[in-house]
């Protein structure tokens, strides 16, 4: 009898512990934009990523832990795509350490590109992704998924998938044509001096610099910055134990306005030479 009860506590814990392996694993799926009946040249495109509560996915660069997410792309001949588009991230800490990714959903974008002599009227586009997922521990995420889209028909995307795409294209950082910076080396950080002619200094409540490659700068949730009347000064303090001396700095500058019309939220891409 006591055996036979073991047994069925030994049953249920495998079964259980299957069962919450199974809900820890996200769901990926390739999905594409509405295209008309003519065959198209250019899809718009992303590799989407459903995750469980509590959990996450990195950037391109992850920050103190995880690890980069990463795309290898098998695609019919002659058919080409763009490289992942990078929705700005959110920083996650944990005991003081600082990372970069997404929760709940993760969108990324791209596009596909056929030349003009493309006859196929059906293509399938497959992925290797690579990454980290993490909540209270961390485990690897590899998935090979793939997507099949006929070309010979008009395509129309659920109102779902729509939606995911365009939340992601409002999200991706832009060129900036907005601020002017400055950089400046110092031995432990680089100031970033911001103006603008058109963006209201005085409303930012918030600015962070986050960098394309990680072991440079330090991570931190907050980054100190001052503003004094028309310029606001940032500091992007250095890794301890920095990799490298830059000579130009590339991430993504991520504002915060507060104005009369409410909060809002954007993001440049900056390359700028460091002084």
């Amino acid at each position: 009898m006591i055996k036979n009860l073991l047994y069925s506590l030994f049953l249920f814990q495998l079964v259980f512990s299957a069962f919450a392996q199974v809900k820890n694993e996200p769901e990926v799926k390739i999905i594409f934009d509405s295209f008309p009946l003519e065959k198209s040249r250019n899809i718009n495109a992303a590799v989407v990523v459903r995750l469980e509560d509590g959990w996450h996915i990195y950037w391109r660069n992850p920050g103190d832990s995880g690890m980069p997410t990463s795309f290898e792309f098998i695609l019919p001949e002659n058919v080409k795509v763009s490289e992942i588009k990078w929705i700005v991230p959110k920083i996650f800490e944990f005991e003081g350490y600082a990372s970069y990714g997404y929760e709940d959903v993760a969108v990324f974008p791209f596009n596909i590109y056929m030349p003009e002599n493309f006859i196929q009227d059906e293509i399938t586009i497959e992925v290797n992704l690579k990454s980290l997922i993490c909540k209270d521990v961390c485990k690897p995420f590899n998935q090979k998924i793939n997507g099949t889209i006929r070309l010979d028909e008009m395509y129309i995307a659920s109102k779902a998938d729509s939606d995911l795409l365009f939340s992601a294209y409002t999200n991706l950082p832009v060129k900036n044509d907005k601020l002017k910076l400055h950089a400046k080396n110092f031995s432990d950080s680089v100031l970033i001096n911001i103006s603008s002619e058109i963006i209201k200094i005085n409303k930012i409540k918030n600015v962070h610099f986050i960098p394309y490659e990680n072991g440079i700068f330090k991570n931190s949730v907050v980054q100190n910055f001052t503003v004094s009347g028309s310029e606001l000064v940032l500091t992007a303090e250095f890794d301890p134990f920095k990799t490298k001396v830059l000579d130009t700095l590339n991430g993504i500058l991520v504002i915060d306005l507060n104005s009369e019309e409410g909060n809002s939220r954007l993001a440049f891409e900056v390359n700028q030479k460091i002084e």
